[in-house]
């Protein structure tokens, strides 16, 4: 496990497990086993300081309730119960988060923006991290004219039109698609349509992606 300076929760709540029939009912009084990606009994603390190291309770109350449980954050880490009766259960991975105040995690801020994207202007992501662009286009196809969408995604400044992505043929149904773009960090997106506004570039938007 990396050296965190938090320890992050484990908070399952209750625990269930199936029946008889199949439903699922409260574990209560059930023994838990934790261990850790490497196999191993993970450090168990009071709190999310760190300070102090503790031998939790791993037994279920009657209602099946246990937790919460701090430790080191990370995945790989699982739980194999024995239920009141006897039987084994398990294992079960699970994933402990970072706190969010943890210095030692870059964390992703998942927020969507709002992005409008005129035709042949290029969008540039200066943001650290790739981002993913949602941008709908409204193709209105008449009996002379295509509706065309044109992309370029580059590294540098792209300067001119790029290839034909998607286009609808004279006379063509009226059809609204939303374009999915991947952009990565300093990366530069330009969308064209043809110049009779057969294609509509609508309001999109823009998010980070943990890739």
């Amino acid at each position: 496990m990396a050296d965190f300076v938090y320890a992050g929760i484990y908070a399952p709540g209750s625990l269930a497990l199936a029946g008889p029939e199949g439903s699922l009912l409260p574990a209560g009084d059930a023994t838990v086993t934790i261990l850790n990606s490497s196999s191993e009994v993970p450090t168990f603390y009071t709190d999310r300081t760190k300070d102090t190291p503790v031998s939790p309770d791993l037994v279920t109350d009657s209602s099946g309730n246990w937790g919460p449980y701090w430790v080191d954050p990370g995945e790989g880490y699982s739980y194999s119960v024995v239920d009141a009766q006897g039987n084994s259960h398990g294992p079960y991975s699970f994933t402990v988060n970072p706190d969010p105040e943890e210095p030692t995690v870059t964390f992703v801020d998942f927020t969507v923006h709002s992005l409008t994207i005129a035709t042949g202007v290029e969008w540039h992501n200066t943001t650290a991290g790739s981002q993913l662009v949602l941008v709908p286009v409204v193709y209105t196809p008449t009996g002379s004219d295509a509706a065309i969408l044109k992309v370029g995604l580059s590294a540098s400044t792209i300067g001119s039109a790029g290839a034909t992505d998607t286009e609808f043929p004279i006379s063509g149904p009226v059809v609204t698609l939303t374009h999915r773009f991947i952009v990565p960090p300093g990366w530069y997106l330009r969308l064209d349509v043809d110049v009779n506004n057969c294609a509509v570039i609508q309001a999109g938007s823009y998010q980070a992606i943990a890739a």
